[in-house]
């Protein structure tokens, strides 16, 4: 059995709505970011200090939130912008320059 462009469209409609709803409550405030004090028994807690492991293997010790980068590939460049974070960024390659 086949919808026909009414039913399509119906469907297509309400898929727009419901994402313009769940949107409009998140960007709103309805729903809310969860605390970090609420984070901790998670286990996913991300306070500081916080020890990662970098690509070498080796255990780096961060101790206060990042706020400003240098990136060294296209990639991560771009990882930077989709995060928003684009004004941070405080140097780049020449490959990345050559890029723009």
């Amino acid at each position: 059995m086949s919808m026909n462009k009414r039913q399509k469209i119906v469907i297509g409609a309400l898929i727009i709505l419901l994402v313009g709803i769940f949107s409009a409550a998140y960007l709103g405030g309805l729903v809310k970011e969860p605390e970090p004090e609420s984070l901790k028994d998670t286990g996913i807690y991300q306070g500081y200090p916080r020890t990662i492991t970098d690509s070498a293997g080796r255990n780096v010790s961060i101790d206060t939130l990042i706020t400003r980068f240098i990136t060294l590939t296209t990639d991560s460049a771009e990882a930077i912008r989709i995060f928003g974070e684009g004004d941070n960024v405080v140097g780049v390659t020449d490959s990345i320059l050559e890029g723009e």
